[in-house]
């Protein structure tokens, strides 16, 4: 098997971030589309856990010190109450969860394209006809992934802004000079 764990992307910053956000305005779990296994610290994967039970178990309210109730005798495994506290300090403000939870997401994908990718050069370099390597193989899984992430590559800032919605709000439209 090819060694990937060297090279796989990822952005603790961003990770901690999302969860940070989370804690600061804890509304934000109701928006929040990652999965825990898209997070590449376990710790952080186990914390995400801690906070979707916490809003699944009668909508709990989500905050460090219930995080820490619920690990219980497990709070080391998430780095203990300093660490939770710390995530929440490092983020200023939670007005760009949508852009740490994108970068979470992207990383995520990469290194699910890049381990099948691996899979599939592992069983490449197995088979005996190669026919049989498209045929049987992950190949499928790599062209819906390739086509997922283009889709959601698109820049926030190339997404639909207002004036894409409605050209007659546009500056130009309205005759105005854009500096």
């Amino acid at each position: 098997m090819i060694e990937l764990s060297n090279s796989l992307p990822y952005n603790l910053e961003a990770e901690t971030s999302v969860l940070g956000s989370i804690l600061l305005d804890p509304e934000l779990i109701h928006v929040c589309d990652l999965k825990p296994e898209e997070f590449f610290n376990p710790r952080h994967r186990l914390i995400m856990e801690y906070m979707y039970f916490l809003k699944e178990e009668d909508d709990r309210p989500i905050d460090h010190l219930l995080i820490a109730e619920y690990a219980g005798k497990n709070i080391e495994k998430i780095g203990g109450l300093s660490y939770l506290m710390e995530m929440r300090n490092s983020v200023p403000s939670a007005l760009h969860f949508t852009f740490y939870q994108d970068i979470v997401h992207k990383k995520a994908q990469l290194r699910k394209t890049m381990k099948i990718m691996s899979e599939t050069i592992q069983k490449g370099a197995e088979a005996d006809n190669p026919g049989q390597l498209i045929d049987e193989s992950i190949l499928p899984g790599v062209l819906a992934d390739g086509r997922a992430m283009r889709r959601s590559a698109r820049p926030h800032h190339q997404r639909s802004s207002p004036v894409e919605r409605n050209p007659a709000s546009s500056p130009r439209a309205a005759g105005r000079r854009i500096a």
